[in-house]
């Protein structure tokens, strides 16, 4: 990637986010991480389309375990965008190519991306969703609080299998 940084001590690291005149998106990532790797390949043509807008910094989450602990990173991969030192915004998991674009026009913008639901994961959502509500009509009140928490459990998990779906198709 001709515009990313990587294996930097936390004080350039925190120099970098605090001198930078572009705004600066931070990748923390892991080699063991699967959805890392998935994302890696549109992350860098992404990265290197907007080499002279978005500055772009690869930190391994094992090895910077601080600055992972002070940004409250709980989850990899994980993308924050920031300037002049403060939080613009995060995206945490995998994210499509079409995502990545968003997320660094974003930071290009200095404003969260504007992301929308593809139409395979509106159906999926909904459909889940019709067939749950159903059920828990059928079974009573009591499983309607069960199954609204099932669902959105089942909403976090399908989120991340559809952007895995579209990542490598």
């Amino acid at each position: 990637m001709k515009g990313a940084k990587a294996n930097m001590t936390r004080d350039e690291f925190y120099a970098i986010l605090q001198n930078s005149q572009r705004p600066v998106l931070v990748e923390f990532w892991a080699p063991w991480c699967k959805p890392c790797k998935v994302m890696a390949p549109g992350l860098k043509r992404v990265g290197d389309k907007y080499a002279d807008r978005v500055e772009l910094i690869k930190l391994n989450a094992d090895e910077s375990v601080v600055v992972a602990k002070e940004f409250r990173v709980m989850g990899i991969p994980t993308l924050i965008a920031e300037h002049s030192g403060k939080e613009i915004f995060r995206k945490v998991g995998a994210q499509s190519d079409e995502a990545l674009e968003a997320i660094f026009e974003g930071a290009h913008r200095f404003e969260a991306p504007k992301m929308t639901l593809q139409p395979v994961e509106r159906w999926f959502r909904f459909l889940s969703g019709a067939a749950l509500t159903a059920f828990g009509i059928a079974r009573g009140p009591s499983w309607m609080l069960v199954l609204l928490i099932v669902l959105r459990a089942c909403d976090r998990v399908c989120s991340f299998t559809a952007s895995l779906f579209f990542i490598t198709s």
